[in-house]
Order: structure tokens, then sequence, then C-alpha cells
């Protein structure tokens, strides 16, 4: 890994395609480009790059350019989980094989593992010798990780991270009882078990609960906003991290009127055809879809109103 701290900010980037679905691979570079310059270090292939739909082949390419694109300014983050081991540890070892610097890896979707499959499964990455962060997501996986077996990973000397989507747990009469990446980021991260954010619109709230970072989808459309407020969570500027936070809360939730990555592959676009760089997303690779018309209207005019086109 490089010799410069963990990255607050990481972009979670996504794969743009042609029309044909193939990949626009001067695209994916581009936009990696202009995340690094804009201070972001670039996730490929996470939940927002689509990757359930890119083959092994395209996975070495991906992860290459985006090596190659970064030059050793910050770390590359390649998401590598799915919800086979054996494939997971596969991946992971490839990616650390091509150069990457860490793992992104989801909880297995689909298997809904018990406690004791879920810790064997993230051990089974982590022993490729790849740094990797647990990737918790319970809105695409169907099943929250368990909090102990968090807490016992999280002394694991490969496991460095841990990515918070937002879920909350409730008892049996509907009464809220915690939000779990909460509870993590305050009871669990520590100097070697570092929580970023992996909800937009959460960051705030858990870097003051403790949270370091974050994972952010609104970056890839809105890097240095997104960045001065992270910036100033990070320092303790918690005045200046509100009033950014609050200009781009309606942002936070437009990027979720469709399933992601579809708006916010709508919104790049929309400020690519304004001539703004790094911005080209193009289209979507099956069963992802373009966005819907209306999605289009609401995020020209989300975009307009932060001053982005």
């Amino acid at each position: 890994m490089p010799e410069f701290e963990l990255p607050r900010k990481i972009t979670a980037l996504v794969t743009p395609f042609k029309s044909n679905q193939e990949i626009n691979w001067e695209g994916f570079r581009a936009n990696v480009r202009h995340q690094v310059e804009k201070g972001w270090a670039p996730l490929v292939l996470g939940t927002t790059g689509e990757a359930p739909c890119v083959d092994s082949e395209e996975f070495d390419k991906l992860v290459t350019a985006a090596i190659e694109e970064t030059q050793g300014r910050n770390y590359v983050i390649v998401g590598t989980g799915t919800n086979n081991t054996r494939a997971t540890v596969d991946r992971t070892r490839r990616a650390r094989e091509l150069g990457a610097d860490i793992g992104l890896v989801v909880m297995p979707y689909y298997n809904k593992p018990a406690p004791q499959g879920q810790e064997a499964h993230f051990r089974m990455a982590a022993s490729t010798g790849m740094p990797i962060f647990l990737y918790d997501v319970a809105g695409r996986t169907a099943k929250a990780m368990d909090l102990d077996v968090i807490a016992k990973l999280s002394e694991h000397p490969n496991i460095i991270g841990y990515k918070a989507a937002t879920h909350e747990i409730y008892d049996g009469n509907g009464e809220l009882l915690w939000v779990q990446s909460t509870k993590v980021a305050q009871e669990f991260a520590s100097e070697n078990f570092r929580v970023w954010s992996g909800d937009d619109g959460r960051t705030l709230d858990l870097m003051k609960a403790d949270a370091y970072g974050v994972i952010s989808v609104a970056s890839i459309v809105a890097p240095e906003q997104v960045g001065d407020m992270v910036d100033a969570a990070a320092r303790g500027d918690y005045a200046a991290a509100e009033a950014i936070n609050a200009g781009l809360s309606g942002l936070f939730r437009d990027l979720f009127i469709e399933p992601n990555p579809i708006p916010a592959k709508a919104a790049m676009n929309l400020r690519d055809a304004a001539g703004y760089p790094g911005m080209n997303a193009g289209y979507h690779r099956l069963p992802m879809t373009i966005a819907t018309d209306q999605t289009m209207e609401t995020m020209e005019a989300r975009l307009g109103e932060l001053g982005l086109l």
C-alpha cells in the first residue's frame, strides 16, 4: 500500500458503457483521472460500478486502467466481493496481483449466511494478504452483518475498514433500537479498523461518531462540494460541514430515486453534455437501464440549483 495516510475520501466510480454495452475505456480513464485530481481515491467495481455484470477479463482491464491513471497519487480500492467465497478469494487475490491496494468485500448477498459463515467468508478473503474493507449493505444483501462478527473481524490484521451503508435495527414492537452504522463507528472504530460511511446522507453524522470518511456516490457528480464537507468534518469544523451538508442533502436524496447508479449516471451525463471533464458515464449494462424522463428532469433541476450545470 502507499506510504501515505489512508484516504478519507473515496469515490465509488461508475463503469461507463457504450450504447452497445461495451465498456467505454477512455471514458473510464478520464473519470479516474478527474477524481484523483480532485483528491478522491478511486473505488473500482463497487455497487455503483455495476460489478456483477463485468466479466473476469474486463475486471483485470478496469483495475489495471485505474492503477495506471492513479499513478501512485492515491490508493486504488477494488470491489472484489461476491456471494461465492471461492470467487471472492480469487478476485481479491487477482486484484492484489494487479497492484490494487485494498479489496472491498461485500456481505454475501442472496445466500444470507449465518454468523459463522459470514466470519469464515471474510477471513478467507483476508487470507489472500490483501488488506480489505468489510462492506455491510443490508439493502442489497438482505441481511446485515452480525455485530459479534464485526467485533471479531475488526481485530484481524488484514481487515482494516468497514463500509457502513445505512440500516436501522428495530425490536419486535417496531421500535428503533439503533442504526448499525453508527453503532459500529462508535464501538469498533480504531486506528487499525476505520469506518467509512457508505451513505452520503449519513456521512456527517457518522464522522461525528468517529467514522473516518466516506465511500461516496455523490462525489462522482460533485467532487469539490462533497470533498469540502468531508474536509471540514475531518478538521472538526462542524458548522462549516453542516452548512455544506444541508446544501447537498437534496442531491444525496435524488441520487437514489432510482436504483444506483441510474440517477448518478444521469447526473454525470448532464454535466458531461455541459462540458465538464471526467463526467462521461454513458449507458448501463443490462439489467440496469437508462434513467426515466422524470429522473432526468429531477437531476437537471437539482444540478442547476447547485450551480453544477
